[in-house]
């Protein structure tokens, strides 16, 4: 992730976009905790997004799932987490189909 951050740098796209390391771990841990990150508009300005990635048994990753849309249709933490839980439903879905076929 280093090699990557040092190669690329963290431009910044928005004034949401995190542009600091130390906010970046951060929010990629608590993603790894939660099962799914959230995007607040930090690469296109009012464009939220919750995505999860699916994994095979060996815990490959084998594909993502994700809902976009404006900043008006995830307002709240409630309604995040909805999103959140739905999104996670289907990765679950997906990844039984994998497992059984």
């Amino acid at each position: 992730m280093e090699q990557i951050l040092d190669k690329w740098g963290m431009p910044q796209e928005t004034e949401r976009t995190i542009t600091d390391r130390e906010k970046l771990f951060s929010e990629l841990e608590e993603a790894r905790e939660n099962g799914y990150a959230v995007n607040h508009g930090e690469n296109i300005k009012g464009l939220h997004a919750i995505g999860a990635a699916a994994t095979e048994r060996s815990g490959n990753i084998i594909g993502a799932f994700s809902v976009t849309g404006p900043k008006n249709s995830f307002t709240g933490e409630e309604r995040e987490r909805e999103i959140a839980e739905s999104v996670l439903e289907i990765v679950d879905e997906y990844e039984l189909e994998i497992l059984l076929a």
